[in-house]
């Protein structure tokens, strides 16, 4: 891969607890039974085996993802910072994603120490019973009080995640929420709308019924003011659910939005490499198990798949389409052998007529006045 680029993914699969609304491959543990050192290992392990795919690469972006990488040992993080950096030199981004009941000055002065660069925390909703209802275990103040922390501790990049379109939400007390989070001093907000997941109990709620979910107007409406606040304060809104201040644009996920190659590590990490995908076991300990095993690699992988040109070229209008950048189908064509609008003339010239994409030159985008029926506009395109 001399030449070429490549981030890399590392995540860690432990929470204190789990979220009712969470899909991603971790599990509630109490602190001291996490098994650190024996977690660390096995990724480094790991790292040095997967290695070969990605030799030559450059490595501009990191990202922990969890689970709660903020319960990990800064000192681990190090190691495995330390080993990226032993093949392809220090990336230039390198992301933690932390919660407020295991963030304070002192584990961000460490983590900043380790070689992050950049925390990202997990507000969600500083009310109550927004707060409850997402199964949260700090309060709003706490939340608040992590994003000070971090900055007292030198974080100069700091994102902070939100989740908006719940139950009965106020979208004015929704904007009082975000200034009172840009006022810590954030430089980038993750805003995601609720989205149910099948497997998850909000999903198993939601089919039997049981499950309060906001109508589609106050979504709208939650949606507006998140993007009227952030925008007035100076933010870009360069992605469906990411906002920025200029120069502040989360680098590892730009990467991933325009296709690029990912070498993903530890329990549920997935790998996206020279048109091929491999997903490694979710559960932390088969993980650990496995990576202690001469046969390793066969012994975590659960899933292997070698992507057709016609899936990459659906993932890059899926991915593409969701930035404000749009979809570049010269560079798509060059990167994939094949013109991306081959096949779709027809509907992207109705999606055109209809308002719903726009194109100058070379790239296609969806307006953001468009961005709320995303969904609708990609089944038709697929």
């Amino acid at each position: 891969m001399t030449g070429s680029s490549v981030s890399v993914y590392v995540h860690f699969p432990y929470c204190l607890s789990k979220c009712p609304y969470c899909d991603f491959a971790s599990v509630g543990i109490d602190r001291p039974e996490i098994p650190d050192a024996p977690y660390t290992d096995a990724v480094l392990r790991e790292i040095e085996a997967r290695w070969p795919l990605v030799a030559g690469a450059s490595v501009p972006t990191m990202f922990f993802g969890g689970g709660t990488p903020s319960l990990w040992a800064p000192a681990s993080v190090a190691r495995v910072i330390e080993s990226v950096a032993a093949h392809a030199g220090h990336p230039d981004e390198i992301t933690l994603e932390c919660n407020p009941t295991s963030l304070d000055e002192s584990v961000a002065a460490a983590m900043l120490q380790a070689g992050v660069n950049r925390l990202s925390v997990g507000v969600q909703s500083l009310r109550e019973p927004e707060r409850r209802f997402l199964g949260r275990r700090h309060d709003g103040e706490a939340a608040l009080a992590a994003l000070r922390a971090a900055k007292r501790a030198g974080a100069s990049r700091l994102n902070a995640d939100l989740i908006y379109g719940l139950p009965g939400q106020d979208p004015a007390r929704l904007a009082d929420d975000l200034r009172r989070i840009l006022d810590c001093g954030v430089t980038h907000v993750s805003a995601y709308a609720l989205t149910i997941e099948s497997g998850t109990p909000f999903g198993m709620l939601h089919r039997e019924g049981r499950l309060p979910v906001a109508t589609d107007d106050v979504a709208a409406d939650c949606h507006e003011t998140v993007e009227r606040t952030l925008t007035d304060a100076g933010m870009s809104h360069y992605e469906v659910s990411n906002y920025a201040f200029p120069g502040e644009e989360a680098r590892h996920n730009v990467h991933t939005w325009r296709g690029g190659d990912s070498l993903g590590v530890g329990a549920g990490a997935v790998s996206t490499i020279s048109g091929s995908r491999h997903r490694n076991v979710g559960d932390g300990r088969r993980y650990v198990e496995g990576m202690a095993r001469q046969d390793a690699m066969d012994e975590i992988v659960v899933e292997r798949e070698a992507l057709s040109t016609d899936t990459r070229i659906r993932e890059a209008w899926m991915l593409g389409l969701r930035t404000a950048q749009g979809v570049d189908v010269v560079a798509c064509s060059e990167r994939l052998g094949r013109d991306p609008c081959a096949g779709r003339e027809q509907i992207l010239g109705r999606l055109e007529r209809a308002g719903d994409v726009v194109r100058s030159g070379n790239v296609v985008q969806v307006p953001q006045g468009r961005w709320l029926v995303l969904d609708r506009i990609l089944r038709d395109l697929m």
